[in-house]
């Protein structure tokens, strides 16, 4: 019986979670619209971030997903940092990347977008949302 007890108490050591580790989450964020003119220019969103950085703190990324609506043709990047250190070229107005992972959960994040070289007039970018999947 001592045995047994031992043996249940070892294994529920080993599978409970590290004290401090944070369950799997995830936030949503959206940013305004914003008008891209100029080609070649680089257009920042509003950053993006948590609502509540506190739940997110301590947080590794492991997945993002993007949606925006913009005209054909408009480039557009997600960008990781205050100073939008690392940005991911977006293969369209929709879709998900797990190149931020382990990076903070925390954020902030922004959009970036560019008129292709040529372009005439200038373009809306709206309905930008984020959603960043962490543990």
């Amino acid at each position: 019986m001592r045995r047994l007890l031992c043996g249940a108490l070892l294994c529920s050591v080993a599978v409970a979670p590290a004290a401090g580790a944070l369950p799997p989450g995830s936030w949503v964020a959206s940013a305004p619209a914003l008008t891209v003119a100029v080609p070649g220019r680089g257009y920042h969103s509003a950053a993006l971030r948590p609502r509540n950085v506190a739940l997110v703190r301590g947080g590794d990324i492991v997945s993002v997903r993007w949606r925006y609506d913009a005209a054909p043709g408009v480039r557009g990047w997600v960008c990781h940092g205050v100073q939008a250190e690392r940005c991911v070229s977006l293969e369209g107005p929709r879709g998900h990347t797990r190149a931020f992972a382990g990076a903070a959960a925390s954020g902030p994040f922004f959009f970036r977008f560019e008129m292709p070289p040529g372009s005439a007039r200038a373009e809306p970018v709206q309905a930008l949302q984020l959603i960043v999947n962490f543990r």
